[in-house]
């Protein structure tokens, strides 16, 4: 998809008259925790396609530059592969756990699945970011066998006993607790808020999948999605959004899934998980199954976190700098911006649009700073990894924004100093 960029130097007069979005100064977001907001869905519960296949999983997430994973450790058939999960854990994924998939449950069944989940943490420590509650009460039936309970009263019965035996086991007691999905949906009430109701999860939970065709932001929006707070309010996660190709096609998809990321980032969405890395023959999968070649949403998602990938050893730990300032004028009413912020002070100007349309009809976006730039980069993730523009001196950059995010980068004073050496 071809981006077109038109890049400006504008005078002091023009650049104070201009009329646009209030100008932004806000504390950017990481870089490194933009990325490590993002995960993928495993079936290796399932023990299907691809999943037995170890080093094709660590190499597609290592492709991708993603270490959030999400599975069932309740195999759906045999015994729990607990070298398969150890094996990843070990190699730096981070597992979320799905607690149950329907069924009758207990208190006695929770302590079987952490016990579960335990020995693959004894083996990896620090690998379980979360356990999670039951997966998609509308879609799989559930009872909570000390009450004969069904539907939305077992689940919170259910997470209850998660929460408490979690925050209780000394090896997990830190490990988040996620809360369970499907409420609010096919017929299941939207229950109590568990942001507010204490002792249910430390993280409100949902599957927002976007309408096959349509660009996410309507649907992975906090209000629409978490259905049960005021405004979609508090700590939460997406555990499964995405598209299916061919529903959605493929270009549909490569250019949505950045932004299904963008928006999150925006929302503060703790971790979004997408649905799912390797196809089964449903259209899901981020890789296919016959070759395991990346489709092009797995290409631009590698493109989009090599441009924003922060190699310093303070990646996560650094405190971003309160420097960007800028104003944004002609952005669509569907379009939005943050920014991200790297350890050597590098900034990247996140901006995208999320038109109906596809391909998104190109929309001239100015981009004014606070200050003339040394240098500004611009990149486009659904072009590659190298700036489809650089410019020297400027004040404000022209972007064409269509349907993806476009990322202005502002290079730090050192890569800036290192640049120059090698022009000369």
């Amino acid at each position: 998809m071809n981006t077109r960029i038109h890049l400006s130097i504008l005078g002091f007069m023009l650049g104070t008259m201009a009329l646009g979005m209030p100008v932004q100064a806000a504390t950017p977001m990481r870089a490194a925790d933009f990325i490590a907001m993002q995960g993928v869905n495993l079936h290796i519960s399932q023990g299907s396609s691809n999943y037995k296949k170890m080093d094709m999983i660590k190499a597609d997430m290592a492709y991708l530059g993603i270490v959030n994973v999400r599975d069932s450790l309740n195999p759906f058939w045999a015994n729990p592969p607990y070298n398969y999960y150890t094996e990843l854990a070990q190699a730096g994924l981070k597992w979320n756990y799905i607690s149950a998939v329907g069924g009758t449950r207990s208190p006695e069944t929770i302590a079987t699945f952490l016990a579960n989940v335990s020995k693959v943490e004894a083996a990896a420590p620090g690998s379980t970011l979360a356990v999670e509650g039951p997966n998609e009460i509308n879609n799989f039936a559930l009872t909570w066998a000390p009450t004969g309970a069904k539907g939305l009263p077992a689940a919170l019965d259910f997470q209850a006993s998660l929460f408490s035996q979690t925050k209780a086991s000394p090896l997990l007691k830190k490990v988040k607790v996620f809360y369970f999905t499907g409420y609010n949906a096919g017929g299941i009430p939207k229950g109590p808020d568990p942001t507010t109701t204490s002792g249910l999860s430390d993280y409100n939970n949902q599957h927002p999948y976007p309408y096959e065709g349509k660009p996410p932001q309507r649907w992975v929006r906090r209000p629409t999605a978490l259905g049960n707070t005021p405004a979609g309010a508090g700590p939460a996660v997406y555990t499964e959004t995405g598209y299916q190709i061919p529903k959605t096609s493929s270009a549909q998809a490569a250019a949505w899934v950045l932004n299904i990321f963008a928006n999150s980032a925006a929302d503060k969405i703790y971790r979004t998980y997408l649905y799912q890395l390797m196809d089964e023959d449903d259209g899901w999968g981020l890789f296919s199954k016959a070759d395991n070649a990346p489709t092009p949403a797995a290409t631009a998602i590698h493109n989009m976190n090599e441009i924003l990938k922060d190699t310093g050893a303070a990646a996560r730990t650094f405190t971003p700098q309160k420097r960007v300032s800028y104003s944004l004028t002609g952005l669509p009413a569907t379009g939005n911006s943050f920014t991200l912020q790297k350890s050597d002070t590098e900034t990247d100007i996140v901006v995208w649009a999320e038109p109906d349309a596809f391909p998104g009809p190109a929309t001239l976006v100015t981009v004014r700073f606070g200050a003339t730039q040394a240098m500004v980069q611009v990149y486009d993730p659904l072009q590659g990894t190298q700036p489809i523009q650089s410019l020297r001196n400027v004040a404000s950059v022209q972007i064409s924004i269509t349907d993806h995010p476009i990322i202005i980068r502002l290079p730090s004073a050192t890569s800036l100093s290192s640049a120059t050496l090698k022009a000369e």
